[in-house]
């Protein structure tokens, strides 16, 4: 979460909580071109921090879920290059075998655009998206394979 409220050195932990006073994130860091505490303020996201909470008490750290892809950002050029529709997304560039991902049925060249029905903008959301789930979860994937969209389970 990308903040304005004013993060002070030492304060990195606090909470972040909207006019209502519900917890929304966790405060984290501060860009400041002075150093000081005017500037753009970040914070985790407060469904995030229950997530990671949660897997620290029963684990002992943090896992994150994986499904065995390696991508990239699909942007405009390799869409045109691919001949692919969409503009956005994750752009499957190899499965690993034996993953879920392989077991699933990506393929390279596929394109991720949605889990569990959440838009998939970017890798780094695939990522993301990926990363909150907590492990062993079933999704479905929305997917363009040859330029014809299907929803895959994994």
């Amino acid at each position: 979460i990308q903040t304005d409220a004013a993060i002070n050195r030492g304060n990195s932990g606090g909470a972040l909580v909207n006019l209502n006073g519900e917890l929304i994130g966790i405060n984290t860091a501060i860009l400041a071109p002075d150093g000081g505490n005017i500037g753009i303020g970040f914070a985790i996201p407060s469904n995030m921090v229950k997530n990671l909470t949660a897997q620290m008490v029963e684990y002992g750290q943090v896992k994150r879920g994986e499904l065995g892809i390696k991508g990239t950002e699909l942007n405009s050029e390799l869409a045109k290059a691919m001949k692919i529709d969409a503009q956005r997304g994750a752009f499957v560039n190899e499965v690993v075998p034996k993953s879920s991902a392989a077991k699933a049925g990506i393929k390279a060249g596929d394109v991720i655009v949605t889990i569990n029905g959440k838009a998939i903008s970017s890798f780094a959301s695939f990522r993301a998206e990926i990363g909150t789930l907590p492990i062993g979860s079933k999704m479905a994937l929305g997917i363009i394979r040859d330029g014809k969209p299907m929803t895959l389970d994994a």
